[in-house]
């Protein structure tokens, strides 16, 4: 994002140093200055109000500084010109402004479509296609610092029995509840993401050893906890297992991470369920 608004950078430039060259080259400032809405219009889009004030102010320094140095017509009235040209900066200022507040309210608005297009309705947390998207950002990170990245993917153990058992509805309610104390007992920094039915990943940036910790405590937080069931029953118990794994550690690329730690969560399953499992070649 930072890199497409510097390259935004040059038009306006080079438009700038054009238009300028122009009127104190040529004159007749009153038929070029116009030219200036070009770079005033690409800044406020970029860098919006501050990009189109700035861009502005500097456009109408340019054209009263052209205004006494090369006077659009010989023998023109200076009062005439100057009253002119202060309506045209004053015009173009407020045009800078007023695009570029609405280029920010147009981005805040695309930001809230996109971010919320990544929630997962059911339980809040984030979905499957911004877990792929924050795993890959991670991975390239992990490769530029030289740091690990670590995932970690939790199964919800016999969810098909509880969902036969109490119903869909109460196992929803589950769901709800295992995704909040999962998001309750990571880092701050962790990202929780659904990823299937009953799964949830954690992706655990610049991590390895504390991986594991932080896996045991996510699963003893939910075998301590209790989950609504039925009149009968109301109180459930439920439990998870966990697969970790480390990139580059285990791994070479983000296919392979998640590959291990569904490795790892098979064995935790295999080995009695309830379990933290950290992936060993």
């Amino acid at each position: 994002m930072q890199t497409d608004k510097l390259k935004n950078l040059i038009p306006v430039i080079a438009i700038f140093v054009v238009v300028t060259v122009t009127i104190f080259t040529v004159g007749k400032a009153n038929l070029f200055w116009p030219l200036f809405y070009i770079p005033v219009f690409i800044a406020a889009l970029t860098f919006f109000e501050a990009g189109g004030l700035l861009t502005s102010i500097l456009a109408t320094i340019i054209i009263f500084t052209a205004l006494y140095v090369r006077p659009p017509v010989e023998g023109a009235d200076f009062y005439e010109l100057l009253f002119e040209f202060s309506a045209a900066g004053i015009v173009m200022i407020g045009t800078g402004l007023f695009v570029g507040w609405m280029a920010r309210r147009q981005q805040k608005k695309l930001s809230y479509y996109r971010d919320t297009s990544m929630i997962d309705k059911l339980t809040a947390c984030h979905n499957y296609g911004y877990f792929w998207e924050r795993l890959e950002e991670e991975r390239k990170r992990a490769d530029r610092f030289g740091s690990r990245v670590a995932l970690m993917m939790v199964d919800i153990d016999k969810f098909k029995d509880f969902n036969d058992r109490f119903g869909h509805a109460t196992g929803n309610l589950m769901l709800q509840k295992m995704a909040r104390l999962v998001d309750e007992s990571v880092r701050d920094v962790d990202i929780v993401c659904r990823y299937g039915s009953e799964e949830f990943v954690v992706i655990l940036p610049n991590t390895e050893q504390e991986a594991e910790r932080v896996a045991e405590r996510v699963r003893t937080s939910i075998e301590k906890a209790g989950f609504e069931g039925d009149k009968d029953d109301p109180v459930v118990k439920g439990t998870v297992s966990v697969g970790v794994a480390i990139y580059p550690t285990h791994c070479e690329n983000e296919m392979e991470l998640i590959d291990k730690a569904d490795l790892a969560l098979a064995k935790a399953k295999k080995e009695g369920r309830n379990k933290v499992v950290v992936y060993e070649p």
